[in-house]
C-alpha cells in the first residue's frame, strides 16, 4: 500500500507502486494533451504571456509539493524519489494545463470582442439605414415625389381613354365607309340597318366620351396646378408662433431672426410655385361653359398665403427695429394697460408681440384655407378604366357603365 500525504494529511491511499507509475503517467498525459492543443489556440503575441504563466504555475506547484506532498509512509527510507517524480509530473501538468487554458481564454476573449464588434456594426448599420431611409422618406415628401407619382397616374389613365376614343372614332369612319360602298338594295335591307344601328351606338360612345375626356383632362389638370400648392403646404414654416411665445426676453431678438429666415425661404418657394403654375397654363384644357378654372383658383391660393406671410415679415421687422431702439435708449416703457413679465423684460410692449403671434395665426390660417381639396388619382383612374372598357363594348350595359363614369367624373 502506498501512501499519498499533502501537508499532514492523508489524501489517497494507492494499491501498489504500479498505481504510483500509473498517476505519473496520467500527469505526463496531461502536460502532453496541453501543449499539443496550445498551438490550436495560439494567438499571435500571447505566447510570452502564456509561457510565463506556465511557468509560474508550475514552480508554485513544485514548490508546495516540495513542501507538503509525501508519497509513501512518513518516515519510511524510499518515499523521496516517488514524491520528486509526482511532484515533476503534478508540476508540469498544471503549468501546461494553465498555458492552454490562458491561450484559450485569450482568444475566446477576442472572439467574444470581435462578436461585439460586428454585432455593434450591424446594429449601428441597420440604425444607419433606418435614419437615411426616414431622411428618404422625407425628403421625398417634401420634393411632392408622391404628387408626381399620383400626377402620372392620372395622365396614363387619359391617354388611355384619349386612345380609346381615337379607336372609336376609326371604327366609326369604317362603319361609314361600308355604307357608303353598300348598294341602294343592300342599304335598305338588313345590312344596312344593322351598320346604321351600330353606326349610331359608336357615335353616342364618342359623344359620351368626348365628354368624359374633357372632364378628365380638367381634373388631371386640377391634380397638376394643386401640386405646388401641396408641396408648398409641407414646406411652410411650423411653429414660429410657438416659438415666439415661449420665447425667454433675452433670447426674443435671436427668435426673431431665426423666424425672419424661416420667412424668407419660404417666400422664395412661394416664387417657385407661382413660376410652377405659370408654366402648366398652356396645359390648360379648353374651357366649356360651366368649367371653373383650376389654374386661376390656384394662383389666387397662393397670391393670399404670399400675402399672408409677407404681412408676418413685415411685422417682424416692425419688432426687430422696436427692440432695437429700445435696446440703444435702454429705455423701457410700457404700454398702457397689463404688460406681460416677458414683454417687460424685454422692454417690449405685449401688445407688439401679441399681434405678431396674431398674424402668424393668420397666416397659417391662409395656408389652410388655400389647401386643395383631396383628389384621388387612382379613383380617377379606376373611373377612366371603367370608362374605357365601356367604350369597347357593343350593349346597353356598357353604355350604362359609360354614363355612370361620366356622373362620377362630374
Amino acid at each position: 500500500m502506498v501512501e499519498v500525504w499533502l501537508f499532514g494529511r492523508l489524501l489517497a491511499t494507492l494499491a501498489s507502486a504500479f498505481a504510483v507509475v500509473l498517476v505519473i503517467v496520467a500527469l505526463t498525459s496531461i502536460t502532453y494533451l496541453a501543449y499539443t492543443l496550445s498551438p490550436v489556440v495560439r494567438l499571435p503575441g500571447a505566447d510570452a504571456t502564456a509561457r510565463r504563466i506556465a511557468l509560474s504555475v508550475a514552480a508554485a506547484a513544485f514548490l508546495l509539493a516540495v513542501l507538503g506532498l509525501r508519497v509513501g509512509a512518513p518516515g519510511a527510507a524510499g518515499e523521496l524519489v516517488p514524491t520528486l517524480t509526482v511532484a515533476v509530473a503534478a508540476a508540469a501538468a498544471l503549468g501546461a494545463t494553465a498555458a492552454f487554458a490562458a491561450l484559450g481564454g485569450a482568444r475566446a476573449t477576442l472572439a467574444l470582442a470581435a462578436s461585439r464588434s460586428r454585432r455593434a456594426a450591424l446594429l449601428a448599420g441597420q440604425k444607419q439605414d433606418a435614419t437615411r431611409r426616414l431622411a428618404e422618406a422625407r425628403r421625398a415628401f417634401l420634393e411632392g415625389d408622391d404628387l408626381r407619382a399620383q400626377l402620372a397616374e392620372a395622365e396614363a389613365a387619359v391617354a388611355r381613354l384619349r386612345a380609346a376614343l381615337t379607336n372609336l372614332t376609326a371604327t366609326r369612319a369604317e362603319i361609314d365607309a361600308r355604307l357608303a360602298r353598300l348598294d341602294e338594295e343592300a342599304a335598305a335591307g338588313d345590312l344596312g340597318d344593322e351598320l346604321r344601328r351600330t353606326r349610331d351606338e359608336v357615335t353616342t360612345k364618342l359623344d359620351l366620351g368626348e365628354k368624359m375626356l374633357h372632364a378628365a383632362e380638367l381634373a388631371a389638370f386640377r391634380i397638376a396646378v394643386n401640386a405646388p400648392l401641396a408641396r408648398l403646404l409641407r414646406r411652410r414654416p411650423r411653429q414660429v408662433a410657438e416659438s415666439l411665445r415661449a420665447a425667454e426676453p433675452g433670447l426674443l431678438p435671436a427668435r426673431l431672426g431665426g423666424s425672419a429666415a424661416l420667412i424668407d425661404a419660404f417666400l422664395g418657394r412661394v416664387a417657385e410655385a407661382r413660376a410652377e403654375l405659370e408654366r402648366l397654363a398652356p396645359r390648360r384644357p379648353e374651357a366649356q361653359p360651366g368649367d371653373d378654372d383650376p389654374l386661376a383658383h390656384a394662383q389666387r391660393d397662393v397670391e393670399a398665403v404670399d400675402a399672408a406671410f409677407r404681412a408676418v415679415r413685415e411685422r417682424l421687422d416692425v419688432v426687430r427695429m422696436r427692440l432695437t431702439a429700445q435696446a440703444e435708449l435702454d429705455a423701457v416703457a410700457s404700454a398702457a394697460g397689463e404688460v406681460s413679465d416677458k414683454a417687460r423684460a424685454s422692454g417690449l410692449p405685449a401688445g407688439d408681440l401679441q399681434d405678431l403671434v396674431d398674424e402668424v395665426i393668420r397666416a397659417e390660417s391662409a395656408i389652410v384655407t388655400a389647401t386643395p381639396a383631396d383628389l384621388d388619382p387612382r379613383a380617377l383612374a379606376e373611373m377612366l378604366a371603367r370608362g374605357t372598357a365601356a367604350l369597347g363594348d357593343r350593349d346597353g350595359a356598357s353604355l350604362d357603365e359609360l354614363l355612370k363614369a361620366l356622373r362620377e367624373l362630374a
